[in-house]
């Protein structure tokens, strides 16, 4: 559905309930992934260890009208994480906001576009999408068929490169692939 809300709508916002697995591979379909910390819980630091805060290219502590607790997550979150992300040229910031207050939410909003920004300065939002489309195809053909299926085209890694490199819409290779193994 992200797909289809992308080609309609400038900017398409995604919330997801956690920060499980499933979570974590909605971040491979968005230009910008945000997580969203709350005081006190004590997940920021859980996540850390899970390796899950390498993900987002912004991390917001909710609910600093919360005070001390809310800013002890905060200075957590900060210390405690690698700041550089993994995709090159940008700095994850460590957010603070309340709605209660209304505070933070526009330098959220600022934060973001500064990413998008930073995305379209380096020519990664084409490519990035891109990459959505294909591994949204790798999953389709793996819920359709298996990973034997895949193991008949190839292997997952072969198909992605495949996918990759024809200049054809992926959508018709999709329904190549399909065609393949029926």
């Amino acid at each position: 559905m992200s797909l289809v809300m992308l080609a309609a709508f400038d900017i398409t916002l995604i919330e997801t309930v956690g920060v499980g697995q499933r979570e974590i591979d909605v971040a491979d379909m968005c230009d910008t992934t945000c997580y969203v910390a709350q005081p006190g819980s004590g997940d920021g630091v859980q996540f850390l260890k899970a390796g899950i805060l390498e993900v987002p290219h912004i991390l917001v502590v909710n609910k600093e009208d919360m005070g001390a607790v809310a800013r002890r997550t905060l200075s957590e979150l900060g210390a405690a994480m690698s700041r550089e992300h993994s995709e090159g040229n940008w700095t994850v910031p460590v957010l603070s906001a309340s709605a209660t207050k209304g505070s933070g939410i526009e330098a959220l909003a600022d934060v973001m576009e500064q990413h998008h920004n930073v995305l379209r300065e380096h020519k990664l939002i084409i490519q990035r999408r891109h990459h959505y489309q294909v591994e949204w195809i790798v999953k389709r053909l793996r819920e359709e068929f298996g990973s034997n299926g895949l193991a008949q085209l190839g292997g997952a890694e072969k198909t992605i490169d495949q996918l990759q490199i024809h200049s054809s819409s992926l959508f018709e290779q999709y329904e190549a692939l399909r065609q393949r193994l029926l």
